[in-house]
């Protein structure tokens, strides 16, 4: 197994390149850490920040008797790490339960940050293109509506990035192929659906003969541990458990009321696209079917003419950058590339009949898009006009983005 360390500035991965990991990750939780303070409010109202469960997931963390572990069904391994993470604080540190799970948010958020800059380094984009586009992220939907907050959101995109950079490393001869198959397993057990995500990855790397057996193996191990998830957490569903599948979509069910928020395929299209990373200002959604009934602040309804100038010229910026980076990487045949490509396609289509507030889902899709826009960028920076280009969408995305998100922040206030 052979490593690559050195001091050229032209080597990937350098010991500059860790001494920066390790430094954007302190800077993402450092932010993830003033939002929670702006957010703390979703700690005790389900639902009212883009239907975020903030209340279950605090409660599954600290109680192996909630009765919110019901989802396990789907999130098999998310117990075994959070729960066990906070048993390890509170009986072998004697950390607070509020202490301990503000420790998880801000780490959940560090190593989200900093696996970006690592994931991106790993496939070759230039320094300041990786920082640039690191922080794009933080200033989208993942990094400003979801980096504060307690859910399995920001764990669920890390498990993407870890995917991205197990794949780059291992080409590199970095690492051996066990990886692949610890990260696939992690992808599954936090967050089924991403499990995709990392298939497509693994057959980038190794081949579709050698990932089905990698892969196989990785279903077993999140097999195995989910059972020793049910008998923990008594309220556990078993994985896979079938019961939990007619919920995932709108199109199995007559509630009418879920069907008219989810919208139509258009607007989870633009909310997908679009909402997630340049933020419109969000609207005010009702959802009758929940008792006592709910209001919370939503993109999903909101159209394009919404945005204001500094979000309509970042949004052409974006669109043109993503639009470069994906004929690039399609152009290009490379395995990892279009794995990405196929990766994003995929979770569009998921997110055309699943969930009724698409941008909550933003964590696990768009990593994935900007590390594909940042294959544009990378093409690029020699010349000055993209550089310029990349900088001054950066700016009018904070400026757009921090605006809209204190308006979003201002609406939910409004409905406690």
């Amino acid at each position: 197994m052979r490593r690559v360390y050195a001091d050229s500035p032209t080597t990937v991965f350098s010991r500059t390149d860790v001494e920066i990991t390790v430094l954007v990750g302190g800077a993402g939780a450092m932010l993830a850490w003033a939002l929670s303070m702006l957010l703390v409010f979703t700690e005790g109202h389900l639902d009212v920040w883009f239907e975020s469960d903030s209340v279950y997931i605090l409660s599954q963390i600290t109680d192996r008797l909630s009765e919110y572990n019901q989802s396990n069904g789907h999130h098999p391994l998310y117990p075994l790490i959070g729960f066990g993470a906070m048993w390890v604080l509170g009986h072998g540190l004697g950390v607070a339960d509020a202490i301990g799970a503000r420790f998880l948010l801000l780490a959940s958020a560090a190593m989200f940050t900093a696996g970006m800059f690592a994931a991106l380094r790993l496939l070759d984009r230039p320094r300041p293109v990786a920082l640039l586009f690191t922080a794009l992220l933080l200033l989208t939907s993942p990094g400003l509506l979801f980096l504060g907050i307690h859910e399995r959101l920001i764990p669920g995109g890390l498990t993407v990035l870890l995917s991205v950079i197990a794949v780059a490393a291992w080409r590199r001869g970095m690492l051996d192929r066990w990886p692949l198959v610890a990260t696939a397993a992690l992808a599954l057990g936090i967050t089924i659906t991403n499990f995709m995500t990392a298939s497509l990855l693994v057959v980038a790397a190794a081949g579709i003969r050698q990932a089905a057996r990698l892969l196989a193996i990785a279903f077993a191990i999140v097999q195995v541990l989910s059972l020793v998830t049910v008998l923990t957490f008594p309220r556990s569903t078993v994985f896979p458990y079938p019961g939990t599948w007619p919920w995932f979509s709108t199109i199995w069910t007559d509630l009418d009321d879920i069907a008219y928020r989810a919208g139509t395929p258009g607007q989870k299209s633009t909310a997908f696209w679009m909402h997630s990373i340049v933020l419109p200002e969000a609207l005010v959604q009702t959802k009758f079917v929940a008792d006592p009934v709910m209001r919370y602040v939503s993109f999903q309804h909101v159209p394009l003419t919404a945005h204001h100038w500094p979000g309509v010229t970042a949004l052409a910026a974006w669109l043109a950058c993503l639009i470069a980076g994906v004929g690039l990487s399609l152009r290009g045949r490379d395995p990892i590339d279009l794995a990405l490509a196929a990766a994003l396609a995929a979770q569009w289509f998921l997110f055309l009949i699943f969930g009724e507030e698409t941008v909550l889902y933003a964590p696990y899709y768009v990593p994935i898009a900007v590390i594909l826009a940042s294959k544009a960028a990378a093409r690029g920076w020699s010349d000055r006009r993209v550089r310029i280009a990349v900088v001054a969408m950066l700016l009018l995305l904070a400026w757009n983005n921090l605006w809209t998100f204190t308006l979003a922040r201002d609406a939910a206030h409004g409905l406690l």
